[in-house]
């Protein structure tokens, strides 16, 4: 849970600042009638955490696997950025396939990574409908609270996950986390 937590703050963050970055790649759902906002969630937010998790993560990153733990993660990454089918999306896509990659191979099981996905999806649809109902430096603001407390909350989270923190965590079922060249502390920072 704190790797899953982790990586959502990553692809959180990253996302925001991704977003202002390349306004382009941002999708905009502003839609008023309860119709259209269920459609939209259950298109947009529910079914692409289910469906992408299982198909890049339980399919493809399992079985590429067999060549190698870093192979799996930067391939099925690959896929799930090119199947976004957008340059403007592709980098966000496939930096986010990397972290949930990662948590997936840790944590060894989907339902994380679904998680992850679908509160990723989820904060993404809420903020992009606050986006069109509330004036632009309101919206700014907003993201930023959100950013604040999302890394307030995860910084400590991190230090479960540093090894040298070790004997922390060894006492998890997930066993030696410190072999992870991911988990090192400059790739942590990172």
């Amino acid at each position: 849970i704190r790797i899953t937590f982790v990586g959502f703050s990553v692809v959180f963050v990253f996302g925001i600042f991704y977003g202002m970055a390349f306004p382009s790649a941002a999708v905009s759902y502003a839609y008023t009638d309860p119709v259209s906002i269920i459609l939209t969630f259950i298109s947009a937010v529910a079914v692409p955490a289910f469906l992408e998790e299982y198909l890049y993560r339980e399919l493809f990153c399992r079985e590429l696997t067999v060549h190698g733990h870093l192979f799996a993660i930067i391939s099925s990454a690959l896929l799930f950025g090119l199947m976004h089918f957008s340059y403007y999306s592709f980098p966000y896509a496939f930096i986010c396939g990397i972290v949930i990659g990662f948590v997936y191979l840790k944590t060894g099981s989907v339902k994380y990574t679904v998680a992850l996905h679908f509160a990723q999806n989820l904060l993404s649809y809420v903020l992009s409908v606050i986006g069109s109902l509330v004036d632009g430096d309101i919206y700014f603001k907003i993201i930023m609270s959100a950013v604040v407390v999302i890394c307030v909350i995860a910084l400590p989270t991190l230090y479960f996950l540093i090894p040298n923190n070790y004997e922390k965590f060894a006492e998890k079922e997930y066993g030696n986390v410190t072999s992870s060249a991911f988990l090192t502390f400059p790739m942590v920072v990172l």
